[in-house]
């Protein structure tokens, strides 16, 4: 796919500016422990408000059948997770153009290949068609003016809302996350920038990791961001 047919893209130094004035926002997908039922609410959504960019904040795969993690689900094989991860990135691309960061899962398929291979030039021999994706862990979009960090770094806090409030403070910009899983909005300590935890589209009864230990973290929350004219719509069953 060539950069050329989306005028809207900039690439600075390696990071992505994506123009789009209304789009959708989810993280953690987690092929091929998706919530189908999330992923379904998310394409009528879209489609009934005609929106055309969908931006994931990293950890589409899962990849746990190559990680180091010793607890693994044996029905999770990686030719499985390709398999549903292509079908799924097909269907939401009859909908969507699509822009991915790289997540702490996604980075586990280079690491591996000891980074003989970029995760975004692997993706590409995956599909191609109309989606976009960053070696970072964040991009950037402009949504009539107002900025976004679309981003997953490696921080986490069982106190919601804590890191991105901190991130938020520290650059000085709106920051959505993803990673933790879970869903927050508020804004840094000034309140002159939008703090989100952007939850997560996987099904946490998926996944033996989630039930294999005893912790205080939140419950996952899945759900997904409609952003139009920098204005931030949260979608989820959770209530704030």
């Amino acid at each position: 796919m060539s950069k050329s047919e989306y005028k809207h893209i900039q690439d600075i130094d390696g990071v992505l500016t994506i123009r789009a004035d209304e789009a959708l926002v989810c993280s953690d997908v987690h092929v091929p422990g998706q919530h189908d039922t999330y992923i379904d609410k998310m394409i009528n959504y879209g489609k009934e408000h005609k929106i055309k960019h969908l931006f994931i904040a990293g950890d589409f795969w899962n990849f746990d059948a190559i990680s180091r993690w010793e607890i693994k689900d044996r029905n999770l094989t990686f030719g499985e997770e390709l398999k549903i991860g292509r079908a799924l990135l097909e269907r939401l691309t009859k909908h969507f153009y699509v822009y991915m960061v790289t997540g702490n899962h996604d980075a586990r398929l280079p690491k591996i290949l000891q980074y003989s291979i970029s995760f975004s030039d692997w993706m590409a021999t995956v599909i191609a068609k109309k989606v976009i994706v960053t070696d970072y862990d964040y991009l950037y979009l402009d949504s009539n003016g107002k900025k976004f960090r679309i981003c997953h770094p490696s921080l986490y806090s069982i106190i919601k809302g804590r890191q991105v409030s901190l991130l938020a403070q520290d650059l000085q910009e709106n920051i959505i996350m993803g990673h933790q899983h879970f869903f927050s909005y508020s804004t840094n300590k000034t309140g002159q920038y939008i703090c989100i935890d952007s939850g997560c589209m996987c099904d946490k009864d998926a996944f033996v990791y989630k039930r294999s230990s005893t912790n205080r973290c939140p419950e996952w929350e899945n759900g997904f961001i409609h952003i139009k004219n920098g204005k931030v719509k949260l979608l989820s069953d959770f209530n704030f």
